[in-house]
């Protein structure tokens, strides 16, 4: 019994002392310049180093789309990341281009994601309203699946 509450009491002490990490985050309507025009995004602020955003962002639509995105890896390591002539069903039943930009400030990282059908129309929340609700959904999912990995390890 001596041991047990031995037990206890260090588990208790331990769980006050050890700093629990966790982070908020929102997800808001903006825009975005691509291609020297201002485009309709997803945007969001996070604390984890663009660089890893973006290598855990290629590996999620890799394992949960078969989506991939181009941009970064070795040797790559752009702002905006690419996943041209797609299929991605849970956004559009239609082909689409999906692209993603992060980077990186002094105390965050941005990422803004938006999407195109075709060369110049680009998927908003006034014409393309399930489209638009689908990719913040898809923002979403990666968002907190990337968070809660990134600070149960941190």
């Amino acid at each position: 019994m001596k041991h047990i509450s031995r037990f206890i009491l260090t588990l208790i002490i331990s769980l006050i002392f050890v700093p629990a990490r966790s982070q908020t985050y929102t997800i808001e309507t903006t825009k975005v310049t691509f291609e020297a025009k201002s485009r309709p995004c997803l945007f969001s602020e996070i604390d984890p180093k663009a660089k890893e955003v973006k290598k855990a962002y290629k590996r999620y639509m890799k394992k949960n789309y078969s989506i991939k995105v181009k941009g970064v890896g070795f040797l790559t390591n752009k702002d905006f990341l690419k996943a041209r002539d797609i299929m991605l069903g849970k956004v559009s039943n239609k082909r689409m281009n999906l692209y993603t930009h992060i980077t990186q400030n002094p105390n965050n990282t941005n990422i803004s994601v938006f999407g195109s059908f075709g060369y110049d129309i680009f998927i908003d929340s006034l014409n393309y309203k399930q489209e638009f609700g689908e990719m913040k959904n898809l923002m979403n999912r990666f968002l907190l699946e990337y968070l809660n990995e990134y600070y149960s390890f941190n």
